[in-house]
Parts: C-alpha cells; sequence; structure tokens
C-alpha cells in the first residue's frame, strides 16, 4: 500500500521539498507494486496465450512443408512406376533402362517410400488422439533423430556381424536433399578433390540443361589420361560414374524415359564454390571448367549468357573453423596427383 505519517524533521523550506520528494518517491514505487501484483498474473496468462498461437502457427506452416514434401516423393513414384509399366508391356521385359546404380537406384526408390510412408503416417496420426499414434512423430524424427527399439537395435548387432559399414552412400542423400529442399541455391564444397560432388551439386539443383555431371568430368578426364597416377580414378565411392539423374523434376518438365532426366530443366541461380588445397586439382577442374566441360546451352544472366565458370568455381583454398595456416604438399600430374595430406598449425 501507499505510506503515510512518515515523520522527517523539517529545519527549513529546502528541507522540506527533499522530503515531500522522498515521500512521493516511496509512493510511485509502492503503486506500482500494488499495481504489478493485480495485473502481472494476467500479462502472464495473456503472454502464454499469444506463445501456443505462434506454435499453432508454426505447426502449421511444417505441416505444409511436408505436405508438399510428400507430393514430391509420390510424384516421383508414380512416374518410375507408370513408365516402369509400360517399358514391360513394350519390351515384353523386365530391365527399366533408367533404374540402374548410376541413374536411378533402386536404394534410391526404397528411400522414397519409406520417406513416403513416415509422412502418409504423420498425416494419418494427425486425426488421432495421442494413445492411438503409431511409431515415432516425423516432428520428433526431425529433432531427435530415428530412435531405435530394442528389437532394432538387437537386429543390427546381428547384422554388423556379416555387413561392415560403408561411407559410399553419400549420393542418394545429397539426391534426397535435392528432393526435400529442391530450392537450394549456394554450395559450399570443401575439400572437392576431382570435381565429382561440385559437379553433383551443380547438375542436380542447375539442371540437365547445364549438360555437367560427375560423369562428364569423368569421361573428359578419362579420354586426356588426367588421372592415370590415381587409383581411384572415378573416386573411392565411385561417384564419377554418377550421371546425376534428380529425385525431385519440377512439374513443367517431364522426364526423358530412357534416363529418367528432367528434359531441358535449367535453374540459372545456383552457385556452387569448390576449396582444396590440391594445386593440382585446382589448376585441372579450373581448365576443365573453363575449357572443357560443356557450356550452358542458354542462361540469359542480365542479358547475356553465363559461361559455366559464372556458376562454378574451384580455388585452390583451405577452409577451416580454426585460425591458422594449413601446409599442403606440392602436387603435379606425375607426383602425388590426387594425394590429399596436410598439416595444420
Amino acid at each position: 500500500g501507499i505510506m503515510s505519517g512518515v515523520a522527517v524533521p523539517t529545519p527549513n523550506h529546502g528541507s522540506k521539498f527533499i522530503s515531500r520528494f522522498i515521500l512521493y518517491i516511496v509512493a510511485f514505487v509502492g503503486l506500482t507494486a500494488y499495481l504489478y501484483s493485480k495485473i502481472g498474473g494476467r500479462i502472464s496468462e495473456e503472454s502464454s496465450v499469444d506463445t501456443s498461437g505462434l506454435n499453432s502457427v508454426l505447426k502449421r506452416e511444417r505441416d505444409k512443408e511436408l505436405l508438399e514434401l510428400l507430393g514430391r516423393v509420390n510424384g516421383s513414384l508414380q512416374w518410375i512406376i507408370q513408365n516402369s509399366k509400360e517399358f514391360e508391356s513394350e519390351e515384353k521385359t523386365t530391365k527399366i533402362p533408367y533404374i540402374s546404380w548410376d541413374l536411378i537406384a533402386n536404394s534410391e526408390i526404397h528411400i522414397m517410400y519409406k520417406l513416403g510412408m513416415y509422412l502418409k503416417r504423420h498425416f494419418e496420426n494427425s486425426t488421432l488422439s495421442k494413445s492411438q499414434h503409431s511409431g515415432q512423430s516425423v516432428y520428433d524424427i526431425i529433432e531427435r533423430g530415428y530412435q531405435c527399439s530394442a528389437l532394432q537395435a538387437s537386429q543390427q548387432e546381428v547384422i554388423s556381424k556379416f555387413i561392415s559399414m560403408d561411407i559410399c552412400s553419400e549420393i542418394e542423400w545429397y539426391k534426397l536433399v535435392q528432393l526435400t529442399w529442391p530450392s537450394a541455391q549456394l554450395f559450399m564444397d570443401v575439400g572437392a578433390n576431382k570435381g565429382y560432388l561440385g559437379s553433383l551439386f551443380l547438375a542436380l539443383w542447375g539442371g540437365n540443361g547445364l549438360q555437367v555431371s560427375p560423369a562428364v568430368i569423368f569421361e573428359e578426364a578419362t579420354r586426356r589420361n588426367t588421372w592415370k597416377h590415381s587409383r581411384n580414378p572415378a573416386g573411392y565411392c565411385k561417384d564419377g560414374h554418377s550421371r546425376a539423374i534428380q529425385l525431385h523434376c519440377p512439374p513443367p518438365h517431364r522426364r526423358l524415359p530412357l534416363t529418367g532426366a528432367c528434359e531441358g530443366f535449367t535453374n540459372s541461380a545456383v552457385r556452387v564454390v569448390s576449396f582444396d588445397g590440391s594445386s593440382f586439382l585446382a589448376r585441372t577442374l579450373t581448365h576443365f571448367i573453363q575449357h572443357l566441360l560443356p557450356q550452358p546451352r542458354s542462361l540469359p544472366l542480365g542479358g547475356f549468357n553465363a559461361s559455366l565458370d559464372t556458376l562454378w568455381r574451384y580455388l585452390h583454398r583451405a577452409l577451416s573453423d580454426r585460425e591458422g595456416r594449413v601446409f599442403f604438399p606440392r602436387q603435379d600430374s606425375d607426383f602425388n596427383a590426387g594425394f590429399e595430406d596436410s598439416d595444420f598449425n
């Protein structure tokens, strides 16, 4: 409450003024505390209501994105199924030309099927009560990753005795990223090596209109015997054989029936910046990009046709989350070609 009846010595007018001023301050503080105690709770309650409303908006936005992703998954799978039936009926064979590990692999079809299954389950669960939900929610998977059950963990333990882990499944997951995030535009390719992943990013997001893929680089390098001293001319994971066929094909473009590629699709907004510590690789790939690889057929950018090095740059640079100096061994076509080694201080 407001304080009153405070005894203050009043020897002169100045002291009276100061005393009244102090009394007013005390009264103001008391009044503020009183009002806060009455309406503070209401403010907190209103804030919590606003927060739940924001969460609801965010949930709707996430569901909208998930629904769009489900549409892309279904579109790709339907095209694969429809065209495979046509090939089987016309050619009287079960061999589908575009289902191949370097075009659209069985593993990629399996990944799309499983992704579609989880997304459908998510929207089915949204109409059920929590007690009726089946499996881990998509939101939970996004935030915490897939959580294995005890049975699945025991199954993996048995399988691991017969099958070893393999790092060579990266292209499938990059293609899945293109399916999930087709609007991405800027890519940083750190440790670019022979340029296979940099060209993969350019092909997946830039489209087959750019006429570039890991396979195009590998074939050109093979003709010129560029990697004659390399143990893995196509890369350790054989990335150089990939034709970089997109899993998501924008609706206006139909897929080419023999390869599954989007016909004439080109995205001139994509940019790839590759980094590597090898001066030999940087010099070689820059020459490929500027002079040997096919140049874009028609890419109007600000009134002129872009060259490939406008979209893809390969730099002799090192990237790190630490400041310092990186030392790489000198490399050329005859000594340490493609050999990666470095020292950091």
